[in-house]
């Protein structure tokens, strides 16, 4: 299993509405301990970290599962987990929250967007002065 995919299984689970700790890799790795979470995300951001800050395409956003920077026009940018639950609609796992939004692909770029990784403080949407 690669980082990416044990940190994607290991995000899938905790994000459930009822915990399977024990089908996570975190929680056999660390036996139990609830230092689990601690190094799950801190393999998450490490994989965020090592890409190129950069606004994904729309074909890049279709993937499967992916873990992203989401970036909503009236909300600061937010690490999760993205889903594609439907032909034109997304779901996203907001980390460190019980925040689950559905976004309309057809709204890409206009309200929502992905990035590879943690954006700088002056990124701005076409035609807006503002975040």
């Amino acid at each position: 299993m690669t980082k990416q995919e044990k940190v994607i299984r290991g995000l899938t689970v905790c994000s459930d509405d009822i915990y399977k700790c024990i089908d996570c890799p975190y929680y056999s790795e660390y036996t139990g301990n609830t230092d689990c979470s601690n190094h799950l995300c801190a393999d998450a951001l490490a994989l965020l970290k090592e890409r190129e800050a950069r606004v994904m395409t729309p074909y890049e956003v279709r993937a499967e599962y992916e873990i992203v920077w989401l970036d909503r026009k009236d909300i600061s940018c937010e690490v999760a987990i993205l889903q594609r639950i439907a032909c034109s609609m997304y779901e996203f796992s907001i980390m460190g929250t019980d925040e689950m939004p559905s976004l309309l692909e057809s709204q890409y770029g206009k309200t929502w967007r992905c990035w590879t990784s943690r954006p700088s403080e002056d990124r701005k949407w076409e035609g807006n002065s503002d975040v």
